[in-house]
């Protein structure tokens, strides 16, 4: 991705400290290959925080990454004794740890078997290799006794599969852990938020922004205190809570009207702690309430370089971007029935975050913003020549027209009805036809008696005398 030239308004200092582990490098290695003023501190923080770890490879290059953009960084310069050491380290561990999964198996203790196969797991996650670490993990379910050990298991694999960034596999997780027997206080303080949280993850980074909003506002504030789980922290090494609150309020003013806005993010109490944690978005979430969409997005277009340099929503922040604006464009316009295009750039004056797919010649023009809007659904025609967008008006001899004729058939279908309920209740109008075949009464045998007590035999018709052998004829 090309460096961006805007100076965001990140503290990096205060920055790294809501994020821990392979999250923080990959953090601070997606803002030094996005921003130019930002790309030796970044670089040079990841690089320091890769050595903490024991994946040579990412180390290695990480390095070469701080030597493009800052040669005379001392910690430019590889250590290939580090990686020497490292590397053999590393494999020394993977064989002792495969030979204790190996003993435990012959002794056939499921408990020890599970632990080896986590353990082993572990190791091969901070050695950066995600594939056979979701191997050991998967492999903990055969010897899993309790639903906890499951729980945990799965709470894993969701982990590694974020990693990887299998959005896909991510999103199964939360269904899962619904079926696991445990009990529903435990789950809702437990598992739920941590649960929403990286499934919302998940719809975002699949596009689904519709939800991924409903989640975000589910996860419960519990999550901010909430302790590792599985030897976890999601807070710091899956999704910190301002990045709940970031992601959410973005889905929602993308995704949702005014009235839902209010009511399930201003008003929603629980979300609003998450809210409180970057006011700024709540501002703008206010404005656009309040039908103030240019200052709505001059919120949005201050913090722009900062969305874009975040590890999952830089790929995102065009495209949700171009929703907000679009829906503001449109709701701002429904007051007009005649605007000019000078009237339409002073309220929204043009933009550089636009969605790849949708520019073509390289640059998106405010004619073809509105040529783009009039095809997928606004009533309106554009006039090239006066640079006016026209609205049509509607004819209120025909609105009154239609509407009186909806409300003819509305009391027809209602009058009629009221009838029938009458004549249900007085029987007016209501006929029971009788029986086709005449009925006869039956014996506890099921056949048929006259009046005089006695049976007809099957077929015939002919009556034969006697008791429970008649039927038998």
């Amino acid at each position: 991705m090309a460096a961006a030239k805007e100076t965001p308004k990140i503290d990096l200092d205060s920055y790294i400290t809501n994020y821990e582990g392979r999250l923080l490098i990959e953090r601070l290695a997606t803002i030094g290959s996005s921003n130019s003023h930002l790309a030796p501190e970044a670089l040079h923080l990841a690089v320091k925080q890769a050595k903490q770890g024991i994946n040579a490879e990412r180390y290695t290059e990480l390095a070469k990454q701080l030597q493009s953009v800052a040669p005379n960084d001392p910690l430019a310069v590889i250590d290939t004794d580090w990686i020497a050491i490292t590397n053999r380290r590393t494999r020394a561990e993977t064989e002792r740890l495969d030979a204790e999964l190996k003993q435990y198996k012959n002794n056939l203790i499921k408990e020890s078997i599970r632990m080896g196969n986590e353990d082993l797991g572990n190791h091969y996650l901070a050695m950066g290799d995600c594939s056979s670490a979701f191997k050991c993990y998967a492999k903990m379910r055969e010897s899993c006794t309790t639903p906890k050990h499951i729980s945990e298991m799965n709470l894993k694999l969701l982990f590694v599969s974020i990693t990887q960034q299998n959005w896909t596999a991510a999103a199964t997780y939360r269904v899962k852990m619904s079926g696991l027997g445990i009990s529903a206080d435990e789950r809702t303080a437990r598992f739920d938020p941590l649960m929403n949280a990286a499934t919302a993850l998940a719809n975002l980074n699949s596009g689904s922004f519709r939800d991924a909003a409903n989640l975000f506002l589910d996860v419960n504030p519990n999550y901010i205190l909430l302790p590792p789980q599985a030897g976890i922290k999601f807070q710091k090494e899956v999704i910190s809570p301002n990045d709940i609150a970031i992601y959410g309020g973005l889905c929602a003013l993308a995704t949702m009207n005014s009235a839902e806005l209010r009511t399930h993010v201003l008003e929603n109490q629980p979300f609003r702690q998450f809210l409180e944690l970057e006011p700024h978005l709540r501002r703008a979430i206010s404005m656009f309430c309040n039908s103030k969409f240019t200052s709505c997005l001059a919120v949005l277009d201050s913090y722009a370089a900062d969305y874009k340099l975040d590890y999952y929503l830089q790929k995102h922040f065009n495209m949700l971007y171009h929703c907000i604006r679009t829906k503001s464009l449109v709701q701002w316009l429904s007051a007009f029935s005649v605007v000019t295009f000078e009237e339409i750039s002073k309220a929204f004056p043009p933009t550089k975050h636009i969605p790849a797919s949708l520019v073509k010649s390289g640059s998106w023009t405010l004619e073809e913003e509105l040529s783009a809007l009039v095809k997928t659904g606004l009533n309106a025609r554009i006039d090239s020549v006066s640079e006016r967008l026209t609205s049509p008006t509607p004819d209120a001899r025909l609105l009154m027209i239609e509407n009186t004729l909806n409300m003819a058939s509305t009391q027809e279908r209602v009058l009629s009805l009221r009838l029938h309920r009458i004549s249900m209740a007085y029987g007016d109008g209501l006929e029971v036809k009788a029986p086709k075949f005449p009925q006869f009464p039956t014996s506890s045998f099921g056949e048929p008696i006259n009046s005089d007590g006695g049976h007809f035999t099957r077929g015939s018709g002919r009556k034969k005398e006697g008791g429970m052998g008649s039927f038998m004829v």
